[in-house]
């Protein structure tokens, strides 16, 4: 989840509207449009996957990376 925050933070993109073929630029804060043209959609939604993908991939990452990371039980005790 964190992952997937800092993606989209980096590429200025939202997943959630990007994979429902909507919008939400300029001053009307909390209103929706649906990207009308067929490629943009395909793009966005190619981009939300995108993101999907490499937050899978940094997750699973970082897991593995944890997993293996030698940790003492007492160590703050």
């Amino acid at each position: 989840m964190a992952a997937s925050g800092f993606l989209q933070a980096y590429m200025h993109f939202c997943a959630g509207f990007g994979s429902r073929g909507l919008f939400n630029f300029g001053p009307k804060a909390g209103k929706t449009e649906t990207v009308m043209q067929a490629e943009f959609r395909a793009k966005d939604r190619k981009k939300a996957l995108q993101i999907l993908a490499l937050s899978l991939i940094i997750g699973v990452v970082v897991a593995i990376i944890a997993y293996f990371v030698p940790t003492k039980i007492g160590l703050f005790l």
